[in-house]
């Protein structure tokens, strides 16, 4: 298990809007908390126990974070992940629910039951800053940080928060390892 001093975060999408929007939190996570761990559920590999390797990922981590937008809020992949994020009897998990373009009283059942925040400025330096206070990381730090870098992860975040021209490539496996 990761040392409760480390952001271990399992980060849920489906499809490309998504996974541009969850590579992007997964990078700035990385640069205001050096040492972050994000686990995502990307393209199943032939031969892979592919339920297995999410809930040993799943496992790992006490952060599931969801990238929900108009496009997958209805999607089997994003509820079932949730879906087993929430199972269980661990009291150390926090679920959030980041949205693009869909208001979170708007979520479906049982979706909008979960801590889910519309994408804003207020409400990413609160999700960076409540995962600091988790961990070994000064909260009021690494909510300046995101105060003093906003206008460039802004800008990052225009091709998927407008719904253009974002990448849609698989991600490379070594950005994203354990």
């Amino acid at each position: 298990m990761i040392q409760p001093t480390t952001p271990a975060i399992f980060i849920s999408f489906s499809g490309n809007r998504s996974r541009a929007f969850s590579r992007w939190l997964y990078r700035w996570l990385r640069k205001a908390m050096p040492g972050t761990v994000a686990y995502f559920a990307d393209e199943p590999h032939p031969g892979v126990d592919w339920l297995g390797h999410i809930l040993e990922s799943m496992a790992e981590c006490n952060w599931v974070i969801a990238c929900v937008t108009e496009d997958n809020v209805n999607s089997a992949w994003i509820n079932f992940e949730l879906g087993l994020a929430s199972s269980g009897d661990r009291d150390d998990r926090y679920i959030i629910i980041l949205t693009l373009g869909i208001i979170p009283n708007d979520l479906p059942f049982p979706m909008r039951l979960m801590g889910a925040f519309e994408f804003s400025q207020e409400r990413i330096t609160s999700v960076f800053g409540v995962i600091a206070r988790t961990t070994s990381f000064d909260k009021s730090v690494v909510e300046q940080f995101v105060s003093e870098h906003w206008a460039e992860m802004l800008n990052e975040a225009t091709p998927f928060l407008t719904g253009s021209d974002y990448p849609s490539a698989p991600m490379a496996q070594s950005e994203f390892s354990r």
